[in-house]
């Protein structure tokens, strides 16, 4: 299986090579592989001296195996997102049957790569200002943004409980525990709808963010944008699953964010840092199941070592909340130190197979 699924990688590589050359010609073309991602897609570089007038020397070649996603929400959403004055990805062609995509190369430099304590504010505010943006647009042409829905918000949870849990941490649930889950999972659900509903980008964080030669910023890997809660971007930046800041210094990103909506001036900041924190508890027990489910599917060991970080802010946002505090100790008590004892494990594993 493993050596079928290598062939037709390189099969499709080759493929989408000679769909660029075919629509952008090149003297001295070299093709290169950029990235992959936490979904199926593949990113490579096709640069030269173009052989037509007033095209690139550099194109990113996107292969999005059709099986597996769709073209056309990126193109959309693409689209809108330039209509609306934001720094992203242009599109030059596309084939939606074939899952390729030539778009514009914003480079190499991840914002993740340059933060650090002397220059976080000036690049925050500029993703703030952006996330902004984001927000206000209202509609996409020819596509509806899907709603971030109950199924959708429940769906994403029960990653945790069904990659997490068993799968990494070899845990199965006593019937308590799976209806005190449940009842965890409709709460949070029912508080991300009662906040004000926006255009969400879905994973506005650091790695999605690009560092631009002027120092401004791009954003890539908006193609699963819903409308939801106002709070969930912005907790996916400042609770960013790769990067931790000091939480009274989160703290103050949410309340100045909160402050600049016009909207929510009658929001008092107590009510929005509850909104923040609730919906932060949605995100990360999405995203530890993700990160479990990467290595268990996908056989991406690397997203391992991010999963203690989701879990300490699981902790974080539970500690200051009654009703949620359960959840916290739980997890400091248990389910971090065996995520802690399961990644040695596989890392363990992983060497004796090198």
């Amino acid at each position: 299986m493993i050596q079928k699924d290598l062939q037709s990688t390189l099969t499709r590589a080759s493929e989408l090579s000679d769909w660029l050359a075919e629509f952008f010609p090149m003297q001295q073309g070299e093709f290169t592989t950029v990235s992959g991602d936490a979904s199926f897609r593949r990113y490579f570089r096709w640069c030269g001296i173009p052989l037509q007038p007033g095209y690139p020397g550099t194109i990113i070649g996107v292969d999005a195996p059709p099986q597996h996603e769709n073209c056309l929400p990126f193109v959309r959403v693409a689209t809108g997102l330039l209509n609306a004055g934001l720094c992203v990805p242009q599109v030059f062609k596309v084939d939606y049957t074939k899952g390729f995509m030539a778009i514009s190369d914003l480079g190499d430099q991840m914002l993740l790569d340059s933060l650090g304590a002397e220059n976080v504010d000036e690049y925050y505010t500029q993703a703030f200002t952006q996330l902004e943006k984001i927000q206000s647009i209202q509609s996409f042409d020819d596509y509806p943004l899907p709603p971030y829905s109950t199924e959708l918000l429940l769906t994403e949870m029960q990653l945790f409980t069904h990659w997490l849990l068993p799968q990494h941490l070899g845990l199965k649930l006593t019937s308590r525990q799976r209806t005190k889950i449940a009842d965890l999972f409709h709460r949070l659900i029912t508080l991300a709808q009662h906040q004000p509903q926006v255009t969400v980008h879905l994973d506005y964080h650091s790695r999605n963010l690009m560092v631009l030669e002027n120092r401004t910023l791009g954003i890539i890997d908006f193609q699963d944008a819903v409308r939801g809660a106002i709070t969930y971007d912005l907790i996916s930046l400042v609770k960013d699953c790769y990067i931790k800041w000091p939480q009274h210094q989160v703290d103050g990103w949410i309340l100045a964010f909160k402050n600049e909506q016009p909207g929510l001036q009658n929001v008092s900041g107590d009510e929005f840092i509850f909104w923040a924190d609730t919906m932060s508890m949605q995100r990360h027990l999405k995203v530890a199941g993700i990160f479990s489910r990467l290595y268990y599917r996908d056989s991406k060991a690397d997203y391992l070592a991010d999963i203690p970080l989701t879990l300490e802010y699981l902790i974080e946002s539970t500690q200051r909340h009654a009703d949620f505090k359960w959840l916290g100790q739980w997890i400091n008590d248990e389910l971090l130190p065996l995520t802690l004892e399961a990644n040695e494990k596989v890392m363990d594993q992983n060497q004796e197979m090198a």
